[in-house]
């Protein structure tokens, strides 16, 4: 996948789960809010890869908890 296509929809499924980016960045701050949103642009100067894994596992880890509370 093209990185624009898979940033594109990084943000898709981060707004699925949260009302914002700011919101995301709120309820994981183990993240830096202008990194996410430097990352999301595109803009980046550090390892984009891996910070969209990183956000990638951060999403997985919220579905895990998520389905877990669902029990």
């Amino acid at each position: 996948m093209p990185l624009h296509d898979e940033l594109a929809e990084l943000k898709r499924q981060i707004l699925r789960k949260y009302v914002s980016i700011h919101a995301f960045c709120r309820r994981h701050p183990e993240v830096g809010r202008s990194t996410v949103y430097a990352l999301l642009a595109g803009k980046y100067p550090g390892n984009l890869y891996k910070y969209i894994a990183q956000l990638w596992q951060i999403m997985a880890r919220d579905q895990q908890q998520e389905s877990q509370w669902r029990k």
